[in-house]
């Protein structure tokens, strides 16, 4: 099965002192050895890029950018990225 991660759990994955970031890591984790395939898109990254340059005073993270393409990095050598397409838009808009 496939599943795409929410930025949240991204963001809370690279953050050992939030309270969230085990369950964060844990399903992730819990899911690649299930064999699942994870998914993250162009939007994940930019909205993680987002928060994690921010500067804590801002409700960021206040990494640099090179902490932020590591983490970048990170993720997608064990998440896939997929391509935004039009046809994903329309594809969406054809459950409602």
């Amino acid at each position: 099965m496939g599943y795409l991660v929410d930025t949240n759990i991204l963001l809370r994955s690279c953050q050992p002192d939030h309270p969230m970031y085990s369950a964060a890591s844990t399903a992730v984790e819990i899911l690649l050895l299930q064999g699942n395939n994870l998914y993250i898109t162009p939007q994940n990254i930019v909205e993680f890029w987002n928060v994690a340059t921010r500067p804590l005073n801002k409700n960021g993270l206040g990494m640099t950018v090179q902490q932020a393409n590591n983490e970048v990095d990170s993720f997608e050598s064990l998440i896939s990225l997929k391509l935004d397409t039009p046809t994903i838009h329309q594809h969406w808009k054809t459950w409602f």
